[in-house]
């Protein structure tokens, strides 16, 4: 059994999402001894009403936690909470600093926090964004795959036998535009997958643009100079 499994949910990189209620049996599965730390520092983009806090709050051996910089553009205050049981809270707080989060963080999140519709209207927008953006990339000659997710971010894999991932993030850096090469993140994705992140409409369709350029200048053979 293992002493503590780390889930996040939905996904970063992939923005793969696993439903409450699965998540929740395979926890109610698990060994009594195994605890679960659940971040759901994008569940935004999905529904709040799915998040795992409310096990976390009865549960000693799931702790909740999320981040405002991810859902709530907060990167800079670096706020986030946590749901758990006291016990949990307690053991945590001996290892944390009086001092995590400063008073001009304290008052964005709470500000952020008072405003749900607000943002709930830019998740939505940002789900329209994305699905226009994926419809972009899929129609290019270039990609083998082309993964949408829930969250403000997409992927897209190049075919076996071509240009690697860290080719194609180069070469739109030459553009300047800049990807996320995900091949230091795992072996999985093969040197062949990068992670595009959800921008406004404009700046999407240079983003479709340059990766047109970009895929076809890693087709085109290169010529040597004549000696």
């Amino acid at each position: 059994a293992y002493d503590l499994v780390v889930v996040v949910n939905p996904n970063n990189p992939t923005g793969r999402h696993a439903p409450a209620d699965a998540l929740r049996a395979v926890i109610e599965a698990s060994p009594e001894s195994t605890r679960w730390w659940i971040d759901e520092a994008y569940l935004g983009y999905v529904d709040p009403a799915d998040s795992l806090a409310g096990l976390a709050a009865v549960d000693s051996r799931v702790a909740v936690c999320t981040s405002l910089s991810k859902m709530y553009a907060l990167s800079g205050m670096r706020a986030a909470y946590l749901v758990a049981v006291p016990e949990t809270v307690a053991e945590l707080r001996r290892w944390t600093p009086p001092w995590a989060v400063s008073l001009p963080a304290q008052i964005a999140a709470v500000t952020a926090l008072r405003d749900p519709d607000y943002y709930a209207e830019r998740w939505a927008r940002t789900h329209v964004l994305r699905r226009e953006l994926a419809a972009g990339l899929a129609e290019l000659d270039g990609f083998d795959t082309v993964d949408e997710g829930v969250a403000n971010y997409l992927s897209v894999t190049l075919p076996r036998g071509g240009a690697s991932a860290a080719d194609f993030v180069r070469a739109c850096r030459s553009h300047d535009v800049y990807l996320r090469d995900l091949s230091p993140m795992s072996p999985a994705f093969e040197g062949r997958t990068e992670r595009i992140a959800v921008r406004d409409t404009a700046e999407n369709a240079r983003v479709v643009e340059t990766c047109r350029s970009v895929l076809a200048e890693l087709r085109s053979p290169v010529v040597e100079g004549a000696l």
